[in-house]
């Protein structure tokens, strides 16, 4: 009969989900990546698109680890650096080293500056005090 062949086995699947990922890391056009895996496996649209959300998805995945990977590479060479400091009395090349480390795990908020311009005063409260930079508010 003239039965479309499914994927016979999970090895089968991740090399298609692998073929996809190397396409898109090669920066190939989705639309071009369905008609041809459409072609070629004679398979749907739908079959198509679910093999390249699975190869973002691995993408994704094995970039975190890589990311995660170098962190920790960091992080370790960063700590004997300290380590190195401290041991030789060096305070200031400690504390950059932490410093670098607590930047390095998003300990620090990134500070923006914020420039207002407005004729209208401006009140700023803390709590219960407020403070205006009214000047005609006497109380």
């Amino acid at each position: 009969m003239g039965r479309i062949k499914k994927t016979q086995n999970k090895a089968e699947v991740q090399e298609r989900i692998y073929q996809v990922s190397r396409d898109l890391i090669n920066m190939e056009n989705c639309e071009d990546i369905r008609r041809k895996y459409m072609a070629e496996w004679n398979c749907s649209n739908t079959n198509v698109n679910w093999y390249i959300k699975k190869a973002y998805d691995l993408i994704d995945k094995s970039t975190q680890k890589n990311i995660d990977r170098l962190i920790n590479r960091q992080m370790a060479t960063l700590e004997k650096i300290a380590n190195s400091a401290i041991t030789n009395n060096d305070r200031a090349n400690s504390i950059k080293a932490v410093d670098t480390m607590n930047k390095l795990m998003n300990l620090y908020v990134e500070k923006s500056e914020v420039t207002v311009n407005t004729d209208a005063p401006i009140q700023i409260s803390f709590g219960d005090l407020t403070v205006s930079t009214s000047e005609d508010n006497n109380e």
